[in-house]
């Protein structure tokens, strides 16, 4: 199979957007496509631990969950490492009566299971044993209380980004801007000897937390149409990232890509390519080369199926 077209030039970029300063991904959910239903609008809820829904009938709703992968990086001096940084995914989970609280336990709950990435790249940065016992929103300060989280054996940087993958996930609600953490019911100093939680939670930098490279969409194991979009997010240096199609081992398509972004300090930025492939199954794989030596680093991968 080959590619049969591809709807992008390097100077009428017609799918560049320019994002926030903040640094941070539109945690809004992708629009629907034709073959996915749209998702139900979130109604205004009650919040509080333990409170039951004043109608017993549960709502899906479409949510951003944060989840740690590993980031290939050049080293000065050469050679590569990886690091662990954080990779979303929309994913549409039940949410009780649709309040705030309901929608941060949904979606923080998800993150703790084991094995509920799509992507078989990222994961849990959390004890395995980690569940959510409780949440409440207070204006917009979500209290999680966790069970099963108080001992983790992780180094700082894992520790961190494990916190921060909660932070990320509980802050994508509209609704909250900070989170405040309990282990077992009770408010403690520090978690695991790494990360102090004895204040309310902020998302840390997007530089410091996020991978600097993923697609967005489509997502590990979509199937799509003919013609589709795919989403590419990220901070390449000079703001310039590949993308290449494979089927099987065979590369049926590879291009560069420039992200329109924010610029100092932040960098962050996205662009949307349109690509027309033949029925099958593919791998879209985006990555940078490094300035240093040319190798690829960064890369995000997902398998997808062509209808």
């Amino acid at each position: 199979m080959t590619i049969r077209s591809v709807s992008l030039t390097a100077v009428a970029l017609t799918g560049l957007l320019l994002i926030a300063a903040c640094g941070a991904p539109d945690d809004e959910p992708p629009a629907a496509d034709p073959t996915t239903p749209a998702p139900p609008t979130a109604p205004p809820g009650q919040d509080g631990i333990g409170e039951p829904p004043a109608d017993p009938v549960a709502t899906n709703e479409t949510l951003a969950v944060y989840y740690v992968g590993e980031e290939s990086i050049v080293v000065e001096g050469g050679g590569s490492q990886q690091r662990p940084r954080l990779y979303r995914e929309f994913r549409q989970l039940e949410v009780g009566d649709g309040s705030a609280a309901a929608r941060v336990e949904a979606a923080v709950a998800h993150m703790l299971t084991p094995g509920s990435a799509l992507d078989p790249d990222y994961d849990s940065g959390w004890p395995d044993s980690a569940t959510v016992t409780g949440v409440a929103v207070a204006g917009s300060t979500a209290t999680v209380d966790l069970a099963g989280a108080a001992s983790h054996s992780v180094g700082s940087e894992a520790a961190h980004i494990a916190v921060q993958q909660l932070v990320w996930t509980a802050t994508a609600d509209p609704d909250v801007d900070q989170v405040e953490l309990l282990i077992n019911g009770a408010a403690v100093d520090e978690l695991w000897g790494h990360v102090g939680i004895d204040a309310p939670l902020t998302r840390a930098p997007a530089l410091d937390t996020l991978a600097l490279l993923w697609l967005i969409s489509p997502q590990h194991g979509d199937t799509v149409p003919g013609t589709f979009e795919v989403h590419i997010y990220g901070a390449p240096f000079e703001a310039t990232a590949q993308l290449r199609v494979r089927e099987g081992d065979t590369v049926v398509h590879e291009q560069h890509v420039t992200l329109g972004g924010t610029g100092f300090p932040d960098f962050f930025g996205e662009a949307k390519v349109e690509l027309t492939l033949d029925a099958g199954s593919y791998t879209l794989e985006v990555f940078e080369l490094s300035a240093m030596d040319g190798s690829e680093i960064r890369l995000d991968d997902k398998a997808i199926t062509v209808s």
